[in-house]
């Protein structure tokens, strides 16, 4: 199920940017739900995919399928302050792995997932129907809430099919 407004903001509010892990988080959760990426797709960006003057970025989509996606300031905030000398290796992941097989690789979608429900129960908000993909579908209801077309969402996504983002209605 998607969050609600209260519920997202509640949740990138709470996290701890006083700390590298902390802000590596806000930057990741942040960029996941202002653009309403995959999962996959935050954990394969590489810095050079971002322009961050502009606040866009190309993501590498299911199917091979790239598209053009917006950043919000906040999210672009984040990201310049958490990678701070990094923004001049455009070959650099975005986000890195710090342990076992994905140690200076890209963070693996599952650590993602994982590092999530490990906030949310942090934060009193564990529920079984709560996962990564909820922060894309909050991303389109919210958008959908406040009068976005369908066929905009349906770009910002990446669906290929209309039908696929209707659902989110």
């Amino acid at each position: 199920r998607p969050l609600t407004r209260g519920e997202i903001t509640q949740f990138l509010e709470s996290i701890d940017v006083s700390t590298a892990i902390g802000l590596r988080d806000r930057a990741l959760f942040e960029l996941i739900y202002s653009s309403g990426l995959r999962v996959n797709e935050a954990a394969c960006l590489k810095v050079g995919d971002i322009d961050f003057e502009r606040r866009l970025m190309v993501v590498r989509g299911k199917f091979d399928r790239d598209r053009m996606v917006p950043v919000s300031e906040v999210a672009r905030d984040f990201l310049v302050e958490y990678l701070g000398p990094k923004l001049d290796s455009p070959e650099a992941w975005v986000f890195v792995g710090s342990r076992g097989p994905t140690k200076g690789g890209h963070l693996r979608s599952t650590t993602i997932s994982e590092r999530f429900r490990i906030l949310l129960r942090e934060r009193g908000m564990d529920k079984p129907e709560i996962s990564t993909h909820s922060i894309r579908h909050s991303t389109a209801t919210h958008l959908l809430e406040n009068g976005a077309s369908v066929r905009h969402v349906q770009e910002l996504l990446g669906h290929r099919n209309i039908e696929s983002t209707v659902r989110y209605t």
